[in-house]
């Protein structure tokens, strides 16, 4: 046994027990990828230090890629991805007006989720005095109507 082989099957154990102390799979797949590099270099197919820290590398890094992937694939089948539309969960919230809200730009600006945010009235003009009721949104500026006690759009 060849002094190259010996030192690939000692830093492979190494990786080994390492990975019993340091878990993730990383160090694991270095020790494999060097017990198998030992393995060619006892068959005498790679014998030179260059080729084989590079026939190490690319398998180390291939061999820890490939499972990462395929444990992802895996646990990715137990997440639930759900759509989310903020949009749709914000129609009918009741806002406070800050500045008044008119048809014509988007200077007005409501209060929503703690943050002030520019609005643009659907109807008629809401003075800072009133309250109005989040109907969508175009954009950044949020769509509003006044609010009156028997709106049916609140939620």
């Amino acid at each position: 046994m060849s002094t190259l082989t010996l030192v690939l099957l000692i830093l492979g154990i190494a990786f080994l027990v390492a990975e019993l102390v340091l878990p993730g799979g990383v160090v694991m797949w270095l020790g494999i990828s060097s017990l198998i590099v030992a393995g060619l270099a006892h068959l005498g197919i790679v014998q030179q230090w260059p080729i084989v820290l590079f026939t190490w590398s690319a398998l180390s890094a291939t061999l820890s890629m490939t499972s990462m992937l395929c444990f992802k694939m895996y646990l990715d089948k137990d997440v639930v991805q759900q759509d989310y539309d903020q949009d749709r969960d914000a129609e009918g919230t009741l806002v406070q007006v800050e500045t008044t809200v008119t048809r014509q730009n988007h200077s007005g600006r409501i209060r929503f989720q703690g943050t002030s945010w520019e609005a643009r009235s659907l109807s008629a003009d809401i003075p800072p005095t009133q309250r109005a009721v989040i109907v969508g949104r175009d954009n950044l500026t949020w769509l509003v109507q006044p609010y009156q006690e028997s709106s049916p759009e609140v939620l």
